[in-house]
């Protein structure tokens, strides 16, 4: 995981999306922005490219993963993320030391 702090105000992360679309044209990616304006500015957050992946199609939810193996999901896909971003997060936090 890589993530950068970034001031621009020449640019709008619709701008700046639109831009990496074009350049990750294969690439699964979204744009986040916050809703709510404080004090300490807005927020935006861009993802490109896609290690994991949870589909749900027809009723049935599939994991696949960073090798490309799909898994049913017998849960709930939410719960299913709940669980998984709970893992994640704890390695995440302690190899990056997020905050």
């Amino acid at each position: 995981m890589y993530y950068k702090t970034i001031l621009f105000d020449q640019l709008t992360p619709i701008t700046i999306f639109r831009k990496l679309q074009n350049f990750f044209k294969d690439e699964l990616s979204f744009l986040f922005e916050s809703a709510i304006n404080s004090e300490e500015g807005n927020y935006s957050f861009l993802f490109i490219g896609a290690r994991e992946q949870i589909i749900h199609k027809n009723m049935k939810s599939f994991y696949i993963d960073e090798n490309e193996v799909e898994k049913k999901v017998d849960d709930n896909p939410f719960d299913f993320l709940k669980k998984d971003i709970k893992i994640l997060m704890s390695i995440y936090t302690k190899r990056y030391r997020m905050i």
